[in-house]
């Protein structure tokens, strides 16, 4: 059976790799995923066999160095080359690399780590203790700028790190305190300490495209690889091909031609033309292309999660039942489909489906205006036409005062509340004679809540930065999915630095944003009070003492089971509270020809996951 692929004609949004900031790119993500060969597959499977050379892109690259790249790609291309003491698996669970077992003592603040005494560089030389110490050092050092120091440069819990005196393939790792993600902290790439020698050495041979790569990986540049352009410094293309002194099962495939183009217009064409044998999408797909007979995609998630939060010190967001309300009325499927064209998954939490420390149970917030309504109305707002005496919710500093002063006088706010429910229940029955819906959209209706004396409409602002074109669009369906159920929205669009600013002094109601999220998800910095003033860390001043103590455990707790269950216990308070109200995580796209077999559960950096399986059909 044949399937078509429809290939990508627009933008490609470049994936910010700052761990845990708030980013400006677009996010895109995808719904009801499929982890499998999603399109494509041909009925019957060839045997594994042996041989063949896999054609991939890459970009011109920026360095030949692991530590160094900036380049997603090269990330990527890097992982086929170089590992780590650990690497994840399709659940982003760290799983043992180069590192055979490890020990746990002194109650979390000592680890030991036993690395695989069969291991040889691409050169000959054995791995040992000395070089997972010297990449780490380096890293610690924060000189590179390294994406892998993160959790590494200025994690005042690492007190030291050595070889074992006794013995050389024993790294110890001494900290002042335990933490819930060290397997993760030592997934960086291992590089050999004779090769690389300093990071001073290794910045000033940043660019030097003649410094081949020494690792430990699968495949290693074959000798005469790297091919210059004939006019030009730039490189042509690097061959790989199969490391035969590798430690762990040999590749099927012999070779790997990692061709460069220099822009993704070149890749897409070179896929449509079958010059290379896969790409790596992280787009927005707006018309189709040709359609790729037999071609197959692998949907993967990735970290890019975009959500809608509150300021908690505004006097109408603070309450839950209006942020549930809120939660119900979006509809994040229709935002999907019309915004990221099927190209994300919807979340409540800030942790994706792909995490094995993700608890499914908590996924309760679909589309539901009904209940939006009905919990609105059961906090007291009732839907009216717009009164131009009436104060709204976005006048927080005036609304503030009076519950201040009055406690919200809920008693003297229910003997109205009758009298409003009465005159909200003819309006929605006029309304209903033309549709609900259509008349709860129109600008002259909006729901209202009696506050002490003063009558206080449920309208806000929301902000978003004007170069996310996605965010702006994804805002407008947002506005008009709240009038529905009757919250006027006002919308705001800032430049990226002054929206960095507002956030930061307090000065808005609401924001469409997004986070660029560790694999491990550390939530303290965006809930955690401790870290109310610390730049945009908690930016929406959320207190709340129950989740702060169950932040602070989990930060400390390294066993397993215990994190499950802590985490499990921070998103049931994250949905029942909704500090946020999240909305989806991105989704990328691995695409290969109708010759590449056994590609399973590609990763977010980490596209080549499963290399070792992977075989190429004959041609």
């Amino acid at each position: 059976m044949k399937k078509g692929l429809a290939l990508i004609s627009l933008v490609i949004y470049i994936l910010t790799l700052t761990a845990c900031q708030i980013v400006e790119a677009p996010h895109i993500v995808e719904q009801d995923i499929d982890m499998g060969e999603t399109e494509g597959e041909e009925a019957r499977t060839p045997e594994p066999q042996k041989g063949g050379e896999l054609v991939v892109p890459i970009p011109s690259p920026d360095t030949l160095n692991p530590l160094l790249t900036k380049s997603r790609d090269m990330i990527n291309f890097f992982g086929l080359i170089f590992e780590g003491l650990f690497e994840y698996d399709e659940n982003m669970k760290p799983q043992p690399c180069l590192a055979e077992s490890w020990d746990v003592e002194d109650d979390g603040k000592l680890w030991r780590f036993h690395l695989r005494k069969n291991v040889v560089f691409h050169d000959g030389r054995p791995l040992t203790g000395d070089d997972v110490v010297f990449t780490f050092l380096t890293l610690q050092g924060g000189r590179l700028g390294s994406f892998y120091q993160k959790g590494i440069a200025g994690n005042a819990s690492i007190q030291k790190i050595e070889t074992d005196p006794f013995d050389p393939y024993t790294v110890n790792v001494y900290l002042s305190q335990p933490v819930n993600n060290m397997l993760d902290i030592m997934t960086f790439p291992v590089l050999p300490k004779w090769v690389y020698q300093s990071d001073e050495f290794m910045l000033q041979h940043r660019q030097d495209m003649s410094f081949l790569p020494v690792g430990t990986g699968p495949y290693k540049v074959d000798e005469g690889g790297i091919e210059r352009e004939e006019r030009g410094n730039g490189l042509r293309q690097i061959r790989l091909v199969r490391n035969e002194k590798y430690w762990g099962k040999q590749p099927y495939i012999d070779a790997i031609l990692a061709r460069i183009y220099h822009d993704e217009m070149q890749v897409r064409q070179a896929f449509h033309d079958r010059e290379i044998d896969l790409m790596n999408i992280m787009a927005t797909v707006i018309n189709p292309y040709p359609r790729e007979e037999d071609a197959k995609v692998h949907r993967y998630l990735t970290r890019n999660y975009e959500f809608l939060a509150f300021n908690m010190s505004h006097p109408v967001l603070s309450d839950v039942s209006v942020r549930k309300a809120i939660a119900y009325a979006l509809d994040r499927k229709d935002i999907i489909f019309k915004v990221y064209l099927n190209n994300a998954e919807a979340v409540d939490v800030p942790i994706p489906s792909d995490s094995w420390l993700y608890d499914s149970s908590y996924r309760i917030y679909d589309y539901d205006p009904d209940k939006a309504i009905e919990l609105l109305e059961q906090a007291g707002w009732v839907l009216g036409k717009t009164d131009q005496t009436a104060s709204n919710g976005s006048n927080a500093q005036n609304t503030q005062e009076r519950i201040e002063e009055g406690q919200m006088l809920e008693e003297e706010a229910a003997e109205n509340a009758q009298e409003q429910t009465d005159e909200g229940q003819v309006l929605q029955d006029e309304a209903a004679e033309n549709g609900l819906a259509q008349s709860q959209q129109e600008d002259n209706w909006v729901r209202h809540k009696m506050i002490g004396s003063q009558k206080v409409e449920l309208r806000f602002s929301i902000l978003t930065n004007s170069e996310n074109i996605l965010r702006k669009d994804a805002l407008e369906i947002i506005a008009e999915q709240l009038k529905r159920v009757g919250i006027a929205v006002e919308i705001e669009i800032l430049p990226w630095e002054e929206l960095t600013e507002r956030l930061k002094s307090g000065r808005f109601e609401a924001v469409l944003t997004g986070y660029y999220l560790d694999i491990f998800p550390e939530l303290r910095f965006m809930f955690h009070s401790g870290e109310i003033g610390n730049g945009l860390n908690n930016f929406m001043r959320y207190r709340n003492e129950e989740l702060d103590k169950l932040l602070d455990e989990a930060a400390l707790t390294y066993e397993d089971a215990k994190l499950i269950e802590l985490y499990s216990r921070i998103q049931k308070h994250l949905v029942e509270q909704l500090p946020v109200v999240s909305l989806y995580f991105q989704t990328a796209s691995l695409m290969t020809s109708n010759r590449v077999y056994g590609v399973k559960a590609p990763g977010e950096l980490n596209i080549y996951r499963n290399i070792e399986e992977w075989y190429l059909s004959k041609e």
